[in-house]
């Protein structure tokens, strides 16, 4: 009888459905919490100079004083 009629206020759908939201938001928060600690990683990076010299040749293709550079015809 309790079963029946919380079927036909549609309570037991919208708790199943609540039910659903929080597995969707904890999942979420979980690969957030991951970002995160990437996020603290490269932010750590980013005080060593060396690393930020190593991007931006990487990135950026700066050179330093005295490297060689080759040119290439295509």
């Amino acid at each position: 009888m309790v079963f029946m009629s919380l079927v036909v206020d549609g309570s037991l759908f919208q708790l199943w459905r609540l039910n659903k939201d929080q597995q969707v938001l904890e999942h979420k928060i979980e690969k957030m919490t991951f970002k995160t600690a990437d996020v603290e990683k490269e932010i750590l990076k980013a005080s060593d100079p060396e690393y930020l010299a190593r991007l931006a040749v990487q990135k950026f293709d700066l050179v330093k004083n005295g490297d060689l550079i080759f040119i290439f015809a295509e």
